[in-house]
């Protein structure tokens, strides 16, 4: 792979260039995530949610103070002061609901992984893929002034009458094919520039990667136990997890129906202004209270029953999501680990090719010194050189798109990409 020095040599420094390293990248990544602080903002609602529910055993008190004309039978105002609290004591449906809490905030935590692995694999896939266009835009320039040379020599020869000037089209033809390319690469460059920025908060104008610090891509390894993996997967977790909290909440729903026991208590102060307890009380008392309990026993209630048994199907719903989830990802899996082996074997021909290519330059420049070889057939050969330094570039770059998107599903993306020291964000 070209060095970073030769793609700045070719490419001019840039007034406001930037160069990121494959770990500042990816913490500038996760911290500047949009989905990751969305997710974030929902885990820390469904903690909540888990609060409100276990608090409903904590006793809710009251405060307050009234004033008001009383007329007839007197039924306790005005009050100076009053305390009222209630508090659940024994509440079967209640303590489902808590249980269904809990499953949420792992399904929410699950989740915020999930987004975190999707963050990195994408500004990994960027970058690399910024990295293969910096490298193809240098060696197009080079193609380029190969190309060019190798147009002076055939019109040169041209003019000397030893070769047909269909041989001086065909060498317009390559320059202007390496044109098109190069322009092409050219915008592709800048459109990756684009999205690193959006992913980092980077300047996009001049953003330049550098080489050799994405950590080495490791070879594939022949899993056979998909299955268990599948269900790491954050992603199946997540759906597990919030299948196993819709259990609960159906639970809940049907032990609505059963009796609950309540804890409750009231103090009140009363005033003796402008009432009528002397009408019907031989004596009145400022400091009046109970305490004690509340059984609720539910007799008839046909909408609470029909809404247990709809959570019931959301419950049912939500297990075959997961099961559907785990299939699709276990497909995914086989067909990567698959793929990977396929595309390692692809990246070896190219760097064989590559090397052939090295070889071929190299006998070239040794003929042409000896007089057996034109100047030409030295610059076609370094035109092939280039178009298999391409080949393999690209051949890398498929490679660990295929190695990288197995890595998210199996959990290990996060551990590979944080292996050079990425801080943590």
């Amino acid at each position: 792979m070209l060095a970073l020095v030769a793609v700045l040599l070719v490419l001019g420094p840039t007034a406001h260039s930037e160069q990121l390293t494959f770990q500042e990248a990816v913490a500038r990544a996760l911290l500047n995530a949009k989905a990751i602080r969305i997710s974030h903002a929902e885990d820390l609602r469904v903690h909540k949610a888990f609060f409100e529910a276990r608090d409903a055993y904590v006793p809710q008190v009251e405060l307050g103070s009234g004033a008001a004309y009383t007329f007839g039978f007197p039924i306790g105002e005005p009050s100076i002061f009053k305390i009222s609290s209630i508090s659940a004591l024994w509440n079967p449906a209640q303590k489902e609901y808590i249980k269904a809490a809990r499953f949420e905030i792992s399904a929410s935590d699950a989740s915020v992984d999930e987004k975190r692995q999707q963050v990195i694999l994408e500004t990994a896939l960027t970058y690399a893929d910024l990295e293969r266009h910096l490298n193809a835009l240098a060696m197009l320039r080079k193609e380029e002034d190969s190309a060019g040379k190798a147009l002076e020599i055939a019109q040169q020869r041209f003019a000397a009458g030893i070769e047909p000037e269909v041989e001086q089209t065909r060498a317009k033809l390559t320059a202007a094919r390496i044109r098109i390319k190069r322009s092409q690469v050219e915008g592709d460059t800048d459109l990756l520039r684009l999205r690193l920025s959006q992913l980092t908060g980077a300047p996009a104008t001049g953003l330049m990667t550098v080489n050799d610090s994405m950590p080495h891509v490791p070879p594939p390894s022949d899993r056979t136990d998909l299955d268990k993996l599948a269900k790491q997967s954050p992603s199946v977790q997540a759906l597990q997890n919030d299948a196993l909290a819709k259990d609960h909440t159906a639970l809940a729903e049907h032990k609505q129906l059963r009796p609950t026991v309540n804890l409750v208590g009231q103090y009140a102060l009363f005033s003796n202004a402008l009432n009528n307890y002397s009408a019907y009380y031989k004596t009145f008392q400022k400091n009046n209270g109970a305490f004690g309990v509340e059984i609720r026993v539910p007799f008839l209630n046909f909408s609470q029953k029909a809404k247990a048994q709809g959570a019931d199907a959301e419950a049912l719903k939500a297990h075959t999501v997961v099961e559907d989830t785990q299939d699709q990802v276990t497909s995914q899996m086989e067909r990567l680990q698959r793929s990977c082996r396929q595309l390692a074997d692809a990246q070896e021909v190219a760097e064989l090719e590559y090397q052939l290519a090295q070889s071929d330059v190299a006998t070239a420049a040794a003929r042409g010194e000896s007089g057996q070889a034109s100047p030409k057939d030295l610059q076609n050969a370094q035109i092939g050189e280039q178009d298999k330094l391409a080949a393999m570039l690209d051949a890398r770059y498929n490679y660990a798109e295929a190695r990288l998107q197995l890595m998210r599903l199996t959990g290990e993306l996060e551990g590979w990409a944080k292996a050079g020291g990425a801080p943590a964000p």
